[in-house]
């Protein structure tokens, strides 16, 4: 288990969000995303938010899981290298993108540190360390899944907020006052804002911020359209602060996987180099420009702080020898193919040793 105690590095200052697609996501939706989340982000106490991979979700190479929001992740959890991918990347937050939920909710966030869900009559709290943080949630509360499918229009650009929404419910943030809801917050005005105003021809106003539920009865029973407008913005009203929320909790969300500062590798805890597993990518784009075929690639380190760099291999056409391509120091790079398919293996580095070739690989196809 990670430890915090047992690490002096300095409190990072940036929520490191991993995407991660299972089952048929739709990448370009869950980029779309968690761009949203990014540029949506109000650097709540001076944090802002991170996205892993620049933004390229990872791929698992797995069945197709089909479920609830709920069923789906309680599979995921169960793979093998599920913590790995977490803490290869340094992830504070996964967001698993799927294109195979039968519901019609378009996504859903496991919360267990805060939030009274589960019938505890007694108040949220927010446990405060000698840093002031609350790291509770850091092994059990720390991912969300959304769906990607056109089932209930997941996929429409309508959706875009879902994983804002679904991060928002991972630092606490909470649906409106709906009494179906009142459970799910940190705080008593831990909730979201809801505005439907309408007389018309002379006022028509229906929105509502992030975290509001889909289909709130006001928007259903008032909005000309049967649903709000979401406004990019989590909710700032006195009574309905889940700005105010978040700017309690991020720090501590930020410092899940600390760091060091603002990003970076994950803790070591003493490991040693390790070689690089679970190597997998996936097709970028085709011809643009001509003649490059463009792949992203990624791979698990189980002890990154070992690791000062990794070296790329290839074998071109795909059964030749390897020879040495580029180095990145973080653990995925874009990869550019041309004339042949080319199969990737990659090799971890510090400045004593460096491992073997990966086992596993990843074979960049020849689009053009």
């Amino acid at each position: 288990m990670f430890s915090f105690s047992s690490i002096a590095l300095p409190l990072d200052d940036k929520i490191r969000v991993l995407g991660v697609i299972i089952g048929g996501g739709n990448i370009d939706v869950a980029k779309a995303q968690l761009k949203y989340l990014a540029d949506n982000w109000p650097n709540s106490d001076g944090v802002g938010v991170e996205l892993v991979n620049a933004g390229f979700p990872i791929s698992i190479t797995s069945a197709v899981y089909n479920g609830n929001p709920y069923q789906v992740l309680q599979q995921v959890v169960q793979l093998p290298n599920w913590g790995s991918i977490r803490d290869s990347n340094a992830a504070d937050l996964v967001i698993v993108f799927s294109g195979a939920l039968d519901t019609t909710a378009c996504g859903a966030a496991v919360q267990y540190n805060w939030t009274n869900i589960m019938g505890n009559s007694s108040p949220n709290v927010f446990a405060q360390d000698s840093d002031g943080l609350d790291r509770n949630g850091a092994d059990d509360s720390f991912y969300a899944i959304v769906s990607t499918s056109a089932y209930h229009d997941c996929n429409h650009v309508d959706k875009v907020h879902v994983t804002a929404h679904e991060v928002g419910h991972l630092l606490g943030g909470g649906h409106s006052r709906q009494p179906q809801f009142l459970c799910q917050y940190l705080f008593d005005y831990s909730h979201a804002s809801v505005v439907v105003i309408n007389y018309p021809p002379y006022v028509e106003v229906s929105i509502q911020t992030i975290i509001a539920e889909g289909s709130h009865p006001d928007c259903v029973a008032g909005a000309p359209s049967g649903k709000c407008t979401v406004v990019p913005s989590y909710s700032t009203a006195d009574l309905t602060n889940n700005q105010r929320t978040l700017a309690t909790t991020a720090r501590s969300v930020a410092n899940y996987r600390r760091t060091g500062g603002g990003g970076g590798g994950g803790g070591g805890g003493g490991c040693n180099l390790s070689t690089p597993a679970a190597v997998t990518g996936f097709l970028v784009a085709s011809c643009p420009p001509f003649p490059y075929t463009q792949h992203q690639t990624a791979w698990l380190d189980n002890c990154p702080a070992a690791s000062s760099h990794y070296e790329i291999w290839y074998s071109q056409p795909d059964g030749q020898p390897y020879i040495q391509g580029w180095t990145t120091t973080v653990s995925n790079t874009p990869a550019y193919v041309s004339g042949a398919n080319a199969r990737v293996k990659v090799s971890a580095f510090n400045c004593a040793s460096c491992t073997p070739l990966s086992a596993s690989s990843y074979l960049a196809v020849d689009g053009c």
